[in-house]
């Protein structure tokens, strides 16, 4: 090869070609990647708004179902404030508690507790734990231990009328074994179901800004709903706009991995063992999921939407413990955790980001040239005519023949098959 081949230059040559195919195809790329970038990309998707992801707080508070007082709900805050919690006679899941506690059909004790009882800890925020079953252990301090050895700190304490080393003469070695417990019935446990706990109500306070963008808005100002099963609904609002739903309507429009089973029943069996969800305890993830972009219209107002999901296979508890002089109580709570994600994207309108995407589009017209070159060459039936008009090489020794006049150096003016070269 030679080195003026290896070193050639190429420059753009103007070809006018008259040929109504080809004007015909390129007018119609143009107008269509035209109408792609101003319909489609900058007034139906938006494309001149600025995203930013949002940031905020949240606070949860549950409330025992309220009793009416002079024909409205009670005011939890008021000393005589009354509940409605349903009676356990008409529960199906409360009995005399037995071995098989815990079952699917099988029925455990039951207690009445407000709010203050059913929530530990009490963080307010996220995560957010509601108690469904309650196991109590009593404990006292091990009177054998001494300065030099010490076997357990602590002792399960009997119940009355019952020693220690009967206890664990009837029971060996292992005094958790379930069956252990429930026929030596010698130690000081207790187990209940929280009843009534799916008709306690969630108030949910939350806020949300953009950090970057002047937009900001709280649950009070904003409207929202609640995804249920495909369906939306409007959350129950209280004298200050906020948000509350019963613990049933959360279980209710609770949706699990495979994307066809809706609700929850804290009866049926749970995904972790035998026993039921009220039992072993859940994990739910509560999507608050925020915008102000529409489609078409532009910005609007902050809205939110809640969805719920099931953490499949997950269990739920936590530890309490209450010393009362030397002996303490610890108490497992089983039930409901609450983990909330706020999601979504808030937008602005961005002078800046339109002139990018507008940058970003020269390209498709372009290539819309390109395109139509492509078809001149190697597809039409005078491509060999269009590729002369063209591509034209220039000889090198041409260049010893310049003299300095006005005269250029190649000059070619032709018309052939339809084409006028300039």
């Amino acid at each position: 090869m030679a080195l003026t081949d290896m070193l050639s230059y190429t420059t753009v040559k103007v070809a006018r070609i008259k040929d109504p195919k080809l004007g015909a195809l390129h007018y119609s790329f143009m107008f269509l990647i035209l109408v792609y970038i101003i319909i489609y990309k900058v007034i139906m998707n938006t494309g001149y708004i600025a995203f930013e992801a949002p940031v905020g707080t949240v606070r949860m508070q549950l409330q025992a179902p309220m009793a009416t007082c002079d024909g409205a709900l009670c005011d939890p805050d008021y000393p005589m404030a009354k509940t409605a919690i349903p009676a356990i006679t008409t529960l199906g899941y409360c009995g005399p508690d037995s071995a098989s506690c815990g079952k699917p059909g099988s029925k455990c004790a039951c207690r009445y507790q407000d709010a203050s009882d059913v929530v530990f800890p009490v963080t307010g925020g996220s995560p957010f734990y509601i108690a469904t079953r309650v196991t109590n252990w009593t404990e006292i301090p091990n009177p054998e231990c001494t300065p030099a050895a010490c076997s357990a700190p602590y002792l399960h304490a009997v119940k009355a009328g019952e020693t220690y080393a009967a206890c664990a003469a009837k029971c060996g070695a292992n005094h958790f074994d379930g069956g252990c417990n429930a026929t030596a019935n010698c130690w000081n446990q207790e187990r209940w179901y929280v009843a009534g706990v799916e008709d306690f109500t969630i108030l949910i306070d939350h806020n949300v800004e953009a950090p970057s963008f002047d937009l900001s808005g709280t649950s009070a100002t904003m409207s929202g709903s609640l995804l249920s099963c495909g369906t939306h609904m409007k959350p129950n609002m209280t004298k200050q706009n906020q948000d509350f739903f019963s613990v049933k309507t959360l279980l209710d429009a609770a949706q699990f991995s495979d994307g066809e089973h809706c609700g929850v029943d804290l009866d049926a069996k749970s995904n972790t063992d035998s026993h039921t969800v009220r039992y072993d305890g859940m994990i739910l993830i509560l999507s608050i999921e925020y915008s102000n972009v529409d489609k078409w219209k532009g910005t609007r107002a902050i809205s939110y939407e809640y969805s719920v999901k099931v953490v499949k296979g997950a269990k739920s508890k936590v530890e309490q413990l209450t010393m009362d002089g030397q002996t303490r109580v610890l108490s497992d709570k089983h039930g409901i955790k609450i983990v909330v994600l706020q999601t979504g994207s808030l937008g602005q309108y961005n002078t800046t980001t339109l002139l990018l995407l507008l940058t970003a589009s020269m390209a498709m017209l372009a290539a819309a040239t390109t395109i139509v070159d492509f078809m001149m060459l190697y597809v039409l039936k005078n491509r060999h005519t269009y590729e002369h008009e063209k591509i034209t090489e220039v000889n090198p020794r041409l260049l010893t023949q310049l003299s300095g006049a006005s005269s250029s150096i190649y000059s070619s003016h032709s018309v052939q098959g339809g084409v006028q070269v300039e």
